[in-house]
C-alpha cells in the first residue's frame, strides 16, 4: 500500500526541479529550493541515477509528484516520485500482472489516495497499455468497457488521454474508444474506485450534448475540490455551420470562438494554432474561475492572451506595470491561478527567446537568473503546472529548469 501522504515540505537545496515559496503581492520575492535533479540516486534501485525529469505537479492536497527517467541499466526506465520518494519504478508488477513503464500524470485525494496515469506493458515487454492506477491497483486501462447511463455497451477504452480528481474520490477521465479511428473518438467517462474496470459515459460520441448544442467532440476536462467540472470541446450550432470550440463550467457556457473580449473589443479565436504553435488551452482553478489561453483578433493584430473568467490577464506585446522588459509572445503551458486572483504564467522578452515566469504582472524568474550556485539556462515547463496555496506559508509551486552547470 502507498505511504500516507502529507503536505509538501521543501526537502533540500539540490535540483533542477524547483520548489518556490511565494511571499509578496506587490513584488515577487520567492525562495527557490531545488528538490530533485539529474544524478540523484533512486531509492530501491542501487547504483541507478535520474537522467531526466519530465512532467510534474502539485495537488490541492499539497502533495507533489515528478515523472523521471533513468538511462541505465534500462533506457526506457521510468520512475514516479511522490513527495521526493520513488513511488513506482520501471518493472514494478501491478495487480493485473502488467509492469509499470513510466508515468505521465498523478494526483491525490485528501484521504491520501494516489491516482497515476501510466504506460504499462506485459512482463515479456510486448504491447503497450495505458492504465489509470489507484493506490497501485488498476482502476481502468486499455480494454476497460464503457457503458452508458442505462448500462448499454459503448465500447472499450483504447487510450486514456487525461484524468481529473475532485480531491475526494470522484474520478473523471478523457479517453479514446476502440477500434482506432482518425480523428480519435473522445469520450468523457467517470470511474468509481469502488467499482474498478468499468467506465460510465458522461459526454461524447453519438450522445447529444445536454446543454443546448450538439457535441462534435469533447477534448478537455478539469475538476476542482468543490466538484465543479470544466469541459471543453467542439460544438455544432443546430442552425448549421462548422463546429466551434467552447468551454463550459458545470454545463454553462463560459466562452466560445467568436465571443467578444469586453475590455478590448477583440474577438476570441479558440480554434487551435497559428504558424503551427498551440494557441488554446483551458484550466479550472480552486475558486471556480476558468483560465483561458487563446488568441484575440483585432483588425491587423492577432495576439495570444490569457483570461481568468471575465478578466483579461495579459496579451502578447503588453507593457506590464512596474516592469521594464517589453513582453513578446505568451507561452501556452502552465497558467495557473491563486485564490487571490494572481495568475502564474510565462512568456518571452520582445524580440528574444529568453523565457520569463510571471506571477501577476511581476517577473518571478527568468533565464539567466542565478539559482543554487548556478545560472538558469532554460526554463522547461510542464503542461500541467499547478500553484497550490497554503495559508501558513503563502503558496508553493514547482517549476523545472536546466542549469548552466549541467543539473
Amino acid at each position: 500500500p502507498p505511504p500516507h501522504l502529507t503536505t509538501f515540505t521543501p526537502m533540500r537545496l539540490a535540483v533542477a526541479l524547483l520548489a518556490a515559496t511565494l511571499a509578496s503581492h506587490a513584488h515577487v520575492h520567492a525562495q527557490n529550493e531545488l528538490v530533485l535533479q539529474r544524478g540523484d540516486p533512486i531509492d530501491g534501485l542501487p547504483g541507478v541515477e535520474i537522467s531526466s525529469i519530465a512532467e510534474y505537479g502539485i495537488a490541492s492536497t499539497g502533495d507533489w509528484w515528478a515523472a523521471a527517467r533513468y538511462s541505465a541499466p534500462n533506457p526506457d526506465g521510468g520512475v514516479l516520485f511522490v513527495n521526493g520518494t520513488a513511488f513506482l519504478r520501471f518493472g514494478d508488477t501491478l495487480a493485473d500482472g502488467n509492469v509499470f513503464v513510466r508515468a505521465t500524470a498523478a494526483d491525490f485525494t485528501a484521504a491520501g489516495d494516489v491516482a497515476v496515469l501510466a504506460e504499462t506493458q506485459n512482463p515479456s515487454g510486448a504491447g503497450s497499455v495505458d492504465a489509470l492506477l489507484w493506490n497501485g491497483s488498476v482502476l481502468a486501462s486499455t480494454g476497460t468497457p464503457i457503458v452508458d447511463a442505462a448500462g448499454g455497451a459503448v465500447g472499450p477504452v483504447l487510450w486514456i488521454e487525461e484524468f481529473a480528481l475532485d480531491g475526494a474520490e470522484r474520478v473523471l477521465a478523457l479517453v479514446t474508444v476502440g477500434p482506432c479511428s482518425l480523428p480519435p473518438e473522445y469520450r468523457l467517462v467517470e470511474i468509481d474506485p469502488e467499482n474498478p474496470n468499468e467506465a460510465t459515459l458522461l459526454l461524447g460520441g453519438a450522445a447529444t450534448y445536454p446543454y443546448g448544442t450538439a457535441l462534435d467532440r469533447v477534448e478537455r476536462v478539469d475538476v476542482n475540490a468543490a466538484g465543479q467540472v470544466m469541459t471543453s470541446g467542439r460544438e455544432v450550432d443546430p442552425a448549421g455551420g462548422f463546429p466551434l470550440r467552447a468551454v463550459r463550467l458545470d454545463g454553462e457556457l463560459v466562452l466560445k470562438t467568436g465571443d467578444i473580449e469586453p475590455t478590448t473589443g477583440a474577438t476570441w479565436d479558440l480554434e487551435g494554432t497559428i504558424f503551427g504553435l498551440t494557441t488554446v488551452d483551458f484550466d479550472l482553478d480552486a475558486a471556480g474561475e476558468v483560465l483561458v489561453y487563446g488568441t484575440l483578433e483585432e483588425p491587423g493584430n492577432v495576439r495570444r492572451a490569457i483570461a481568468r473568467g471575465d478578466t483579461l490577464v495579459v496579451r502578447g506585446g503588453d507593457t506590464l506595470p512596474g516592469e521594464t522588459v517589453p513582453l513578446g509572445q505568451i507561452d501556452p503551458y502552465g497558467a495557473s491561478a491563486l485564490p487571490d486572483g494572481r495568475v502564474f504564467w510565462s512568456g518571452y522578452e520582445q524580440g528574444s527567446s529568453r523565457k520569463i515566469l510571471f506571477l501577476g504582472d511581476r517577473i518571478y524568474l527568468r533565464e539567466g537568473d542565478a539559482v543554487a550556485g548556478s545560472t538558469v539556462a532554460r526554463i522547461v515547463q510542464a503542461s500541467n503546472v499547478n500553484i497550490v496555496p497554503f495559508p501558513e506559508n503563502g503558496g508553493f509551486f514547482l517549476h523545472r529548469v536546466d542549469l548552466e552547470d549541467g543539473r
